[in-house]
This record gives structure tokens, C-alpha cells and sequence, in this order.
């Protein structure tokens, strides 16, 4: 256990007795192709987690499984992304309307990009050339070039976006409304909405999606909220939206309920999901009931998930990263001011 400072989070690095299928034939993945509130960097040496109630991120040196250092960058950081193939780290800091791109192997802050406000989801190009920003308010994306540190474009992106996630191709930028679950897709090259795939009128509460790295599939994890009823037809129930991205004669979008899938052990208020280099695993955490679902991908566009295993994890989960080369996944326990690899 490493202390930073009296305000700093602590992390622990913990071996998790469960077995973890072995991924074969995975391919280096991208670092920063989804939001979320941790990245590891392309070659798999750097693990960065924001820290949003001390406002700071940590860096973590996946080699030693040792804090590096960590670095102050302003008030209620949220999402960070690598940039490209570097150790230059972009921190999406909500409550400063900034985003800050720092070195990770120095800690020094480079550039500081003000943006009009509340930026959420961070995601990067694989060669590094422009990241992408969701704004809660006024429900925008902007494209920022990292080596200027200026915003050269601004998109319509629907209401309260805070999922975003880059396609494979770069093609496509796909976000999630944080309020109504749906998913919009935004062309690169013109910046127009293209797509959507609205939600059902309870879901809510969507901060992230994935996008299947061989598959037009997209996962989105959500609550079904409807409490306008009593009894069994009114209540608060775990959710991941899969999404097909092309045209296809079943439904666009289905939806599978996650609670007491495992028999009892119900689940509540998944926070972020990731999803293997080789599209064959999809981890959910629960920060609600402190547990992990590892699900296996169905490629038959019917069942999509077989539920493979559950975790049970530490306090309040708020983020999973696969590693490049998907032979463990690391937990982001925010109560326990801890990272688990798994």
C-alpha cells in the first residue's frame, strides 16, 4: 500500500483468486477508443486513474504495479484517455470546464484547453492527432488537437452526452445520452448525426459504451428506472443496451436485464463496462453491490451475452480497463481507494 500525500488516494494491487479464460490471438488495442475513468496506454506500461474527489490522477507503472506519481489537475476529474501511442494523458475535469493533457512520465501539465462546460468522456485517435470531448451541457463533442491544445471543431451530439466511444475504423464517433440511454452516431468527416438508436422511456442513467472491436456491436449499461408503479411492475433494475450498428432485418437494439442472472445475487447501478482486445469478453462492474459480471459475446445477433462468471469485488467499482494484450482486467474500487488486477 503506497500513501501519496494526506489528500491523495491510495492504491492497492491485489492478486484475485478467479480464474480468467486465457485470450488468445489478442490484438494490441487502442488506448482511449471508450470513455472511462481509467486508461492503459497502448504498449501496456502506464495505468492512469482519475481520483474526482481529490482532484488528481495516478499513474501506475504496470511493470512494478507501483504509483508512479500523482498529479493535481483541477476540480472533479472524470474521464482520461492516452494519447495515441504516447504517455501524454488527456483528463476530461468537470467541474473546471477544462481539459488538461499532461506527461505521464514526468507528471507535467503541458496544455489546459478550456471548454464551455462540463466535459465528461475523453476518447483518442490511434495516431494521436485529435481527441474527442463530450459537454453535458450544451450536449456537444469537441475535436481537439492535442499538439496546438485547440478545439478545431464542436458537433451536435443530442442531450446530456457523456458516453463516447471511437469506432474501429475512426469512421464514427458513437455517444450515449446520460438521461435516456440512447446512442448517436456522429461522422468524422462532416460532423453531422448520422444515427440513433433511441432507448425505451425507463432507461437512464447511461455513462459509457464500448464498441466490439471486430463486430458492428455497441454495449451500453444503464438502469431501467420506471417508479411510476407498485409492486413487481414498477422499479430500479441494471441493464446493457447492445446496439448493431448496420442495418439488419431484427431489431436494431435489444436490451438484457442484469439483475439476478446469477440467481440471487442481484446487481444494481453499472457504472462502465470494457470489453476484450479480441471482442470475446465483456466485464461490467456494479458500483451499487460491489460485483463484476465477465460475460462471453455470442456472435449469432440473438442471445449477444452468455453470462460466464461473477466477481464479487471491492466498495462502490467505478471503472474496468482490459490490457492490451487481454490477459488480465483491472477494477477501479473508489471507497477503497484501490486498483485490482484481475
Amino acid at each position: 500500500m503506497t500513501s501519496q500525500s494526506a489528500h491523495s488516494r491510495i492504491f492497492t494491487w491485489l492478486s484475485v483468486a478467479v480464474a480468467v479464460l486465457a485470450l488468445a490471438g489478442a490484438n494490441a488495442a487502442q488506448a482511449g477508443s471508450s470513455n472511462s475513468l481509467m486508461d492503459v496506454s497502448a504498449d501496456g506500461a502506464l495505468l492512469a486513474c482519475s481520483n474526482r474527489d481529490s482532484g488528481t490522477v495516478t499513474f501506475v507503472d504496470l511493470a512494478t504495479n507501483k504509483v508512479l506519481r500523482e498529479v493535481s489537475v483541477g476540480h472533479h476529474p472524470e474521464g482520461v484517455s492516452f494519447i495515441g501511442k504516447s504517455h501524454e494523458l488527456a483528463v476530461a475535469v468537470y467541474d473546471d470546464d477544462t481539459v488538461v493533457i499532461l506527461d505521464a512520465d514526468s507528471g507535467n501539465k503541458r496544455a489546459t484547453v478550456s471548454v464551455f462546460d462540463e466535459p465528461y468522456g475523453i476518447v483518442s485517435t490511434a495516431d494521436g492527432s485529435h481527441i474527442y470531448v463530450t459537454l453535458e451541457h450544451p450536449g456537444e463533442v469537441v475535436e481537439i488537437d492535442p499538439r496546438s491544445a485547440k478545439i478545431t471543431r464542436t458537433f451536435s451530439a443530442g442531450a446530456f452526452p457523456r458516453g463516447i466511444a471511437i469506432a474501429p475504423d475512426e469512421s464514427q464517433l458513437l455517444i450515449s445520452e446520460y438521461l435516456t440511454a440512447t446512442v448517436r452516431a456522429i461522422d468524422r468527416s462532416s460532423g453531422r448525426l448520422v444515427d440513433e438508436w433511441p432507448g425505451s422511456s425507463t432507461d437512464n442513467l447511461a455513462r459509457q459504451l464500448v464498441i466490439h472491436p471486430k463486430r458492428p456491436k455497441a454495449y451500453v449499461t444503464f438502469i431501467r428506472s420506471k417508479v411510476t408503479a407498485h409492486q413487481g411492475t414498477g422499479s430500479i433494475f441494471p441493464y446493457v443496451g447492445i446496439t448493431d450498428l448496420v442495418d439488419s432485418d431484427e431489431s436494431r437494439r435489444k436490451r438484457m436485464p442484469l439483475d439476478s442472472v446469477f440467481g440471487t445475487k442481484v446487481t444494481a447501478n453499472p457504472w462502465e463496462a470494457a470489453i476484450s482486445p479480441d471482442g470475446r469478453q465483456l466485464y461490467i462492474v456494479f458500483s451499487g453491490t460491489d460485483d463484476i459480471f465477465v460475460c462471453n459475446t455470442i456472435d449469432d445477433d440473438y442471445r449477444e451475452l452468455g453470462l460466464a462468471r461473477y466477481i464479487a469485488t471491492g466498495r462502490n467499482p467505478r471503472a474496468v480497463r482490459a490490457s492490451p494484450d487481454g490477459n488480465q482486467f483491472f477494477v477501479y474500487n473508489a471507497l477503497d481507494f484501490e486498483v485490482v488486477v484481475v
